[in-house]
């Protein structure tokens, strides 16, 4: 109140005063203290009474102000002054509240003018009001534009805002990629009937590029256009187009106002707003407001666009990241395969150089899973599979899992952890890969010979896990951030300790996902590092099933009962070394290249179990399992996928096309026994 006080009075010959209801001064404008010849700083926060030569009298008058709207004239004497001021008082709301005064020296040839003063506060308080509405109008249409990052229904609201608070008709153009709308608008009026008609005039008579004026022009240069009065002759004159004419008789545009709407120097897109069935003339001052509600939609449309753009980046992200996974694990899948048969037949000469493909082919496979695990946990897309699990079974398969960086570094485990009695709720596969990476960091950042200790404990109802190491260190300003993607310390390039700089993330992804915490821990450089885990602790029995031992190798004859398998994969290799596997293993196996060979050959071969590859030419490994379940003599076929994609919704699409399993290549050889033997226990086989 007091800013718009002095906006209007600042340049009055008059003085101003505004009281409190008790008469103390809180705003005068330059001419109040010229008059009474008192510094304004004087003036504030002192009682107006006291500057007058009758202070008791000007009391009782302001008394009598508090309650009125209206001006009640008035008359005083400056203390120490031979002036005498007439004067009009009235409080500025109903309520009593602050009063305004005005006053002005008592000239014979100069009369008291209260026409004069009433007409000026009515005009103040008129703007006070407009002024009033106009900021409610764009606090809620700031809101709402604030409330949603889906730009598109936050312009209707907006829009429907405008309709009718500030105009009969509004309507959203959006500028395409060239600066020019390609779409219809989004139209609001309180008439459904009317927006059709509004819609098919847009589409009966576009927009031209090179419009002088309208929206094409407002786009193009950003700057508004105002139709105070839109007559019949205008529309004549305008438009030579006798159906254009009539259509838009029909609208009924009044007055109109177009807007751009724009945001760091580019215009988005332009607000039409318009008055019909009021018949409201637009002013400037409408203008002011359109335009400023025009910067807000254009500030949340350029922040919609930018959501959008980066969810689209993440959205081509994670579909890269999906199909690099695939392309990977394809060509990994017969090299492993190989080494597996190499290794199942028996064949020694170069053992050693076979451990070490097979070690750093699981180490390419170990980086692709990770690849898409950091992509799946950070947009929360892993659903744990819980289950009450002893600790210690989860760190043996851990160790189990980088046994071979272990060896080749010539490293020293120390397993501190007890048998029984620390019993948690987990994932058991996905914890067990949380601890595998917290043991590769340890291993991969100590000198060759280290020793790493894992060690864990009770503390109430918390269970802390602690992977200790003699390795490089970590200085104090990276324990944090070592959790972040892509972060790896003190690296050079004498010395790169290879990874992706994912692996932390994945751990802390995982154990925030088991309601846990994982902290980092280190003295310094050169003084080793400690990762804490802390996990919520399970009551109960310990669960058997969470245990896994070291897996043993299948033998010809011993792993599983014979039974008739059909292998069908595209890429050859894969196909025919996953073939000879199998019939070490003493199955019955054919092959087939492509989904419709595949179907022939089950039909006449009518296997037990299919090993079904998805990205197959012409007819992919959904089709097929879709048709073999429609087949009579193939419904009950247990279909397996073994396929280079291992999304979740890869996975819900096998479920729904009828496979009763789905693998991921590279797939262990002991994977796959595990699941034939599941699906195909002793007497269920090909009669």
């Amino acid at each position: 109140m007091k800013a718009e006080f002095e906006a209007l009075t600042r340049n009055l010959p008059d003085g101003f005063l505004m009281l409190s209801s008790g008469g103390r001064i809180e705003a005068a404008n330059t001419a109040a203290s010229g008059l009474l010849g008192v510094p304004s700083a004087a003036l504030l926060e002192h009682d107006f009474a006291s500057f007058c030569e009758r202070p008791d009298e000007v009391r009782g008058y302001l008394s009598q102000c508090a309650g009125r709207v209206d001006p009640s004239p008035g008359s005083f004497s400056a203390s120490g002054t031979a002036e005498r001021f007439s004067c009009d008082a009235f409080a500025l709301s109903a309520g009593g509240g602050e009063l305004l005064l005005r006053f002005r020296l008592v000239h014979p040839e100069h009369p008291f003018d209260r026409i004069r003063l009433m007409d000026l506060e009515r005009k103040a308080r008129l703007e006070a009001e407009a002024d009033k509405r106009r900021n409610a109008f764009l606090s809620e249409a700031s809101a709402l534009l604030a409330s949603s990052l889906e730009y598109e229904a936050t312009l209707a609201a907006v829009a429907q805002l405008a309709v009718p608070t500030i105009a009969d008709w509004c309507a959203v153009e959006m500028a395409g990629s060239d600066g020019f709308p390609e779409r219809l608008p989004l139209v609001v009026h309180k008439n459904a009937e009317k927006v059709e008609l509004a819609r098919e005039y847009r589409r009966r008579f576009p927009l031209g590029r090179h419009d002088a004026r309208g929206v094409t022009q407002v786009i193009r240069t950003g700057r508004s256009e105002l139709y105070s009065g839109i007559t019949d002759e205008m529309l004549d004159a305008a438009f030579s187009d006798r159906d254009q004419r009539e259509m838009l008789r029909a609208i009924a545009p009044r007055s109109a106002m177009i807007v751009p709407m724009a945001a760091h120097g580019r215009t988005l897109g332009a607000l039409v707003l318009a008055s019909a069935e009021s018949k409201r003339s637009f002013t400037r001052e409408d203008l002011a407001m359109a335009e400023e509600l025009g910067r807000h939609a254009g500030l949340a449309i350029f922040h919609a666009n930018l959501y959008h753009e980066a969810r689209e980046a993440d959205r081509r992200k994670d579909e890269f990241l999906a199909i690099l996974g695939h392309e990977l694990r394809n060509p990994l899948s017969p090299i492993l395969t190989a080494l597996q048969l190499i290794r199942l037949r028996g064949e020694t000469a170069f053992e050693a150089e076979r451990v070490v493909i097979e070690r750093q082919v699981k180490h390419l496979v170990r980086l692709v899973d990770d690849l898409l695990d950091v992509s799946r946990i950070t947009h929360g897309k892993i659903q744990l599979k819980r289950q009450p699990t002893e600790l210690s079974s989860v760190v043996s398969r851990a160790v189990e899992a980088i046994g071979p960086l272990l060896e080749g570094r010539a490293h020293k485990v120390v397993v501190e952890v007890p048998g029984e009695g620390m019993l948690i709720s987990c994932d058991p596969d996905r914890l067990a890969q949380a601890m595998a990476n917290l043991l590769d960091n340890a291993a991969k950042y100590s000198e060759r010979g280290g020793t790493v200790t894992v060690s864990a404990g009770r503390e109430g109802d918390l269970i802390w896990i602690r992977i200790r190491d003699g390795g490089i260190g970590l200085p104090a300003e990276a324990l944090e951030r070592v959790f972040e993607p892509f972060s790896q310390e003190a690296r050079t390039i004498e010395r790169s300790h290879g990874g992706l700089g994912i692996g932390l993330t994945i751990v802390r992804g995982i154990i925030e996902l088991h309601g846990g915490t994982v902290l980092a821990k280190s003295e310094g450089v050169g003084q080793g590092s400690e990762f804490e885990v802390r996990l919520p602790a399970q009551g109960g029995a310990p669960a058997t099933s969470g245990a896994s031992g070291a897996p043993r190798s299948p033998r010809a004859g011993s792993a599983v009962a014979p039974r008739r398998l059909l292998v069908v994969d595209d890429n050859a290799d894969a196909a025919n070394l996953l073939t000879d596997m199998l019939a070490e293993l003493g199955f019955e196996v054919k092959v087939a290249l492509d989904g419709i060979s595949a179907l022939a050959t089950a039909q006449a071969y009518r296997p037990d179990a299919v090993l079904l590859d998805i990205g197959l030419p012409v007819m992919d490994g959904y089709e097929v399992a879709s048709c073999m379940r429609r087949v009579e003599g193939l419904s009950s076929v247990k279909l397996i996928a073994v396929t280079g994609w291992g999304q979740e919704t890869d996975r819900r699409r096998s479920v729904e096309a009828g496979f009763d399993e789905h693998l991921v290549k590279p797939v262990e050889l002991e994977q796959i026994c595990e699941v034939i033997k599941r699906l195909l226990p002793v007497g269920a086989g090909h009669q």
